[in-house]
């Protein structure tokens, strides 16, 4: 493959990426808009931000995902399953931060 091919090859793969990250960021939005609705409630019923047991179901949820998209695609692989795991962690985290504003 020339160089050339290369450079549009890079071009069609970014435009694809960016069109991924509109719709990501457009579901985010939805997301962190639930997670204030969840927020105002908890804080009406005075419970606690933090509940562990939905985290870990929500961890364990996208891990089953993960693994079975993984058998029927053999992708992701193990460190690409990692580190999707690791970004809803950090979901997680930001949704407890928007919760306690």
């Amino acid at each position: 493959m020339k160089e050339k091919e290369y450079y549009k090859r890079i071009d069609y793969y970014r435009e694809q990426i960016n069109a991924i990250d509109k719709i990501l960021s457009g579901l985010l939005s939805l997301r962190f808009m639930m997670v204030e609705e969840i927020a105002s409630h908890k804080k009406k019923l005075k419970i606690r931000i933090t509940d562990k047991k939905r985290e870990s179901e929500v961890i364990d949820s996208i891990r089953k995902e993960l693994q079975k998209a993984s058998k029927l695609k053999n992708y992701p692989n193990k460190k690409i399953q990692k580190l999707i795991i690791n970004v809803f962690k950090d979901i997680i985290k930001h949704s407890k931060k928007i919760q306690s504003a």
